[in-house]
């Protein structure tokens, strides 16, 4: 028995046939890589009528497989039915330059299912000659994806990925400025007072830069002095924030006083253009840049303001994990990178060493005859 059912914008085969050698009934079930059209349920149909027929034959006339889909093939129908309906903008067009530039040029000729391991470990090693670990390990984690998916839509029935290793990564080189760099920063920024407030809020919350832009005014709360990150923008769409996060972040008081002097203006956004629509990248960029060289301190990237937020508190003293609430790290793993600035307290833990101990200072009271240090002279 065969029936034709839409799955993930697919056409799947649903196949009730009896084992040739065995006799037992049995289920398989395909992806035909068809597109759910109406034009091509009747090719699906077909495929599915040839399948029935290669699975009720006995296991020495077995024709080839189905499935006879590239990599390139399968990547476009995988991008347009995952990708592009469940992925967040930003996060599909970084995946469609990897198909693009990497993966398809490379491996796009070669048949879904004969792709080996062998095929997955040269393609990393051609790309660790030209480009750093971290990124490899980015076109990896696209490979995965890719092949994840082509087994749980049953083209394949183990991903050649399975098993590679990711690349051992340099540790972080983390910028940030110091807190005279800052402060010169600040005050230097007061010339522009549209883009100090900017700088101020990244420097004193840790926002990253789509959250600032996408920031309104119905998310500040002067009551608890605290600001509501639930919304982020990239390239113009308008988003969750990362890992789908919301945080309250609280406000020093310097901040709060700022922003109780610019708010009412009649604007929805926190930051906005005359138009209303949300500061661009490059002029943020341009604007940072500008202000520091007349700070004249070093030149550091939007983000690494953000980085600057957490080396402060950490420099300060505030637990790791009170910072990975507030910077809206889903694991402490990322907030380990600033682990390296806490104050010192080594030092300070191996000093109960040298204090007494229990067993000590529980016979210091009683009448003991005290030992005596006996020298030869």
């Amino acid at each position: 028995m065969l029936k034709v059912r839409k799955r993930h914008g697919l056409w799947h085969l649903d196949i009730h046939y009896r084992d040739p050698d065995t006799g037992t009934r049995k289920r398989a079930r395909r992806s035909t890589g068809l597109s759910a059209t109406r034009q091509n349920r009747r090719k699906a149909t077909e495929l599915g009528h040839e399948l029935l027929r290669q699975l009720e034959t006995p296991a020495a006339e077995v024709a080839p497989p189905l499935s006879q889909l590239t990599v390139k093939e399968f990547a476009g129908i995988w991008f347009r039915t995952h990708c592009q309906v469940r992925l967040k903008p930003t996060t599909c067009r970084r995946y469609w330059q990897i198909l693009a530039r990497h993966i398809v040029p490379e491996l796009g000729s070669r048949p879904l299912r004969l792709v080996r391991r062998i095929d997955i470990e040269r393609f990393i090693a051609r790309k660790q000659a030209r480009y750093a670990a971290k990124t490899v390990n980015h076109y990896l984690g696209v490979l995965t994806v890719l092949f994840n998916a082509a087994v749980e839509w049953e083209e394949l029935d183990r991903s050649p990925c399975r098993g590679v290793k990711r690349l051992r990564e340099d540790p972080p080189n983390t910028m940030f400025w110091t807190f005279e760099e800052s402060a010169a920063f600040l005050t230097a920024a007061e010339q522009e007072p549209d883009w100090h407030l900017l700088f101020l809020m990244a420097m004193r919350t840790g926002l990253r830069q789509g959250e600032l832009f996408a920031l309104r005014w119905s998310d500040v709360d002067f009551e608890r002095s605290a600001i509501h990150v639930q919304r982020s923008v990239s390239h113009g769409h308008e988003t969750s924030p990362k890992s789908n996060r919301t945080r309250r972040v609280p406000m020093t008081r310097a901040l709060e006083e700022a922003l109780r002097a610019v708010s009412g203006t009649g604007s929805i956004r926190v930051f906005a253009r005359i138009d209303g629509k949300p500061p661009t990248n490059s002029r943020a960029r341009r604007a940072l840049e500008r202000l520091a060289k007349a700070a004249t301190v070093k030149r550091i990237r939007f983000h690494d303001l953000r980085h600057t937020y957490a080396s402060h508190l950490v420099m300060r003293g505030v637990p790791l994990n009170t910072v990975r609430e507030l910077m809206g790290h889903s694991d402490l793993k990322m907030t380990q990178r600033y682990a390296h600035l806490a104050p010192d307290v080594k030092w300070s833990a191996v000093q109960c060493l040298d204090a007494p101990s229990r067993h000590v200072l529980r016979h210091a009271g009683e009448n003991h005859t005290a030992l005596m240090v006996v020298t030869n002279e």
